[in-house]
């Protein structure tokens, strides 16, 4: 039975090594975070794919799709990819433990609800999805 994940942000001073590459967990974290999300790529790709499964309408689905840079070699996508599905193959070093755990790292986007002051939102004649269920009637 596999074990349950580890959230990375637990533990910001924890180390990664990947290939080569060793680097501390904070570091990935702000990537992830910070400059992922100024990144106008990003925005781009994930506006498409809201678009391409009906969430959002298409208006500008082409526009979006021809202002994307040019198409990366396949190696590199390969690799990208494992990111986001597989995982690459690490090493973790978490303060306090004493070896390195070998594992995979995988990248998850959260989706995130952040709630109005406590009472503001919430209507008081009944349930909020008495509108909801008058519309589809």
């Amino acid at each position: 039975m596999p074990s349950k994940p580890i959230e990375l942000q637990q533990f910001p001073e924890g180390i990664l090594s990947i290939g080569e590459k060793t680097f501390k967990i904070a570091n990935l974290l702000k990537a992830a975070q910070d400059d992922l999300v100024k990144e106008d790529e990003l925005n781009r790709l994930f506006i498409a794919a809201l678009r391409a499964t009906g969430i959002l309408s298409p208006d500008d689905l082409i526009n979006i799709a021809s202002s994307f840079f040019a198409p990366k070699p396949e190696e590199t996508l390969l690799q990208e990819a494992k990111w986001f599905e597989q995982g690459l193959a690490c090493q973790l070093l978490i303060p306090g433990k004493k070896e390195w755990e070998k594992d995979k790292v995988r990248l998850r986007i959260s989706v995130q609800f952040e709630p109005e002051a406590v009472g503001t939102s919430a209507s008081s004649s009944g349930s909020p999805l008495d509108d909801i269920r008058k519309d589809s009637e």
